[in-house]
Order: structure tokens, then C-alpha cells, then sequence
């Protein structure tokens, strides 16, 4: 028979054994070498002609139940198929995101939709994070005010781990520039974990200032005062890196430009609970 089929022996026992159902392409082949019906071979027994009819409405029967049966069945393996692959894809990006973020990186597979109250919302794929921060959502994590992630249903406080020193703005009004940092050294507490980490000093002549921040003597120039930094030390420069010899009345954010004009660098030295960091920008004093 499997010479015959050219099949293997297997394949011709499985037929016999009931464990495999011969594909459609064998049926005549089969019916030619046993010398049957192709109704005989559906039915499994010898069919009296006076019997041909019913059995053919039985085995019609029997091919439809067994086609729905099987329909069934693959309908269900591709549910479960779907369902196991969905399952996975939240699994990797949830993973990946929380992770990333827990360092201080921006998440990967998730989209921001809205703000509420400088609260923005990023969804994934199954899961969110909703982040409170002090000036605009393009500030880097560690910026936060907080972060929570979790599933859309509920989420948990995330705490970001980043041994680096906050960017900090400085204000004239309504006027404000980023400040550069010069040199840091940061220790951050996670639990019973410790992470630190120091910054060489930069030399102020390689900084290279984009924006200047303009101002008159007397106006009060304040850091974001969302931080909690406390300014130790103000110093100014000229333009020639030269330092200037000033008061300068200054309190724990904020400081009063002096009666000065022209553009000066200045360098702001600051402490906080997190570490030590100095800060420089540019300012401009009519």
C-alpha cells in the first residue's frame, strides 16, 4: 500500500490505527487499489446497493460534523495563538519600558497623549505612566516631580534612579535660559542601594553659551524654584574670564543683579540633599 501511495509505512499505520486521516488527494488512489466506493471508504464498511442512498446522506453527514469539528478547532488555536502573542507583546514592552525608566530613560514603546495640570500621560501597549513635571514634558526624567507607571487600571510610584545633578533654569520674569553644569558630585539613596557619581570640572572658557538672559540691576534672577538647590556662592565674570569684584545679595534660589552693564558669565555654586554641582549661564545687564 505504501509502495503503492508512495508514502511511508508510518504514514500508511497511522491511516490504520485511527491517529492520522489521509488527505484528500489519496481518496481515489485508496478506492482504485481496494476496489471500493469512495462512500465505502468514508463509511468504512462494503454498501449494499439498496443502501447506497442513506449511507451517502450518512456519510455527507458525518464530512459536514467532521469539517465543522475541525473548523472549531483551528478557530480556537488561532484565539489561542492571538491571545499568547498579545500576551507577549505586553509582556516584552511593559519590561522594557518600566525598566528604562526606572533608569532614567525614556520609555520606548509608549506615545504621550495630553496634559493636565503639567501632568502628562503616556500610554503602551497595555500599561501607562503618568508624569508630573516642573516646566514642560521634553525635560529628562530625572526632572520630574514624579512619575507613576503601571497598568491602565492602576498605577504605582516609580522612584528614577539617576546620580546625576537636576538641569536647572534661571529666571528674569517672564525670561528664562537653561543653565550649563560645570562639575557635580551626586549621591543617590534607592532603598538600601546607593548609586554616586562626580563630574570633572569644566573650565569656564569651554562652555559655549547659545542663549543670554537679560536683565537690569536690581532684578531679582531666580532658579527654578520647583528644585530644592540652595546657591552657596555667586561669582561673575567678564568677558575676558576675568573674575569681577562685586556684592552680590543673594538667598537661597534667587540673587539681585548688580549695578553693572555689559555681559557677564556667571557661575553659581549650589548644594542640595543629593550632592554638590555648580551652574553657569549667560547674563546680559543694560
Amino acid at each position: 500500500m505504501a509502495d503503492k501511495l508512495n508514502v511511508t509505512d508510518r504514514a500508511v499505520g497511522n491511516w490504520e490505527n485511527g491517529r492520522r486521516i489521509p488527505d484528500v488527494v489519496f481518496y481515489k488512489p485508496l478506492c482504485e487499489i481496494l476496489g471500493i466506493s469512495l462512500n465505502e471508504l468514508l463509511s468504512g464498511e462494503k454498501i449494499k446497493e439498496s443502501e447506497l442512498k442513506e449511507k451517502t446522506d450518512e456519510v455527507l453527514d458525518n464530512t459536514i460534523k467532521y469539517s465543522t469539528k475541525r473548523i472549531k478547532k483551528i478557530k480556537k488555536a488561532i484565539i489561542i495563538g492571538i491571545i499568547v502573542l498579545l500576551f507577549s507583546i505586553f509582556i516584552c514592552t511593559f519590561w522594557t519600558d518600566y525598566n528604562r525608566v526606572k533608569h532614567n530613560e525614556e520609555p520606548l514603546f509608549m506615545i504621550r497623549l495630553g496634559e493636565n495640570n503639567s501632568k502628562y500621560t503616556y500610554l503602551g501597549f497595555g500599561y501607562k505612566m503618568i508624569r508630573t513635571t516642573a516646566i514642560s514634558p521634553f525635560e529628562p526624567l530625572s526632572n520630574s516631580i514624579n512619575i507613576k507607571f503601571g497598568f491602565w487600571i492602576f498605577t504605582w510610584d516609580v522612584e528614577v534612579f539617576n546620580p546625576t545633578p537636576r538641569n536647572l533654569w534661571v529666571i528674569n520674569g517672564k525670561n528664562r535660559v537653561m543653565t550649563h553644569i560645570g562639575s557635580f558630585c551626586i549621591t543617590d539613596t534607592k532603598g538600601d542601594e546607593k548609586a554616586s557619581s562626580c563630574g570633572l570640572s569644566i573650565p569656564l572658557e569651554d562652555i559655549i553659551y547659545d542663549e543670554i538672559l537679560d536683565s537690569n540691576p536690581e532684578d531679582v534672577v531666580a532658579l527654578d524654584s520647583s528644585s530644592d538647590v540652595n546657591i552657596t556662592r555667586i561669582t561673575f565674570y567678564d568677558s575676558n574670564y576675568e573674575k569681577v569684584d562685586v556684592p552680590i545679595s543673594y538667598e537661597k534660589n534667587n540673587f539681585t543683579v548688580p549695578k553693572l552693564k555689559g555681559n557677564y558669565i556667571i557661575l553659581i555654586d549650589t548644594i542640595c540633599d543629593r550632592g554638590t554641582a555648580w551652574y553657569s549661564f549667560k547674563l546680559k545687564i543694560n
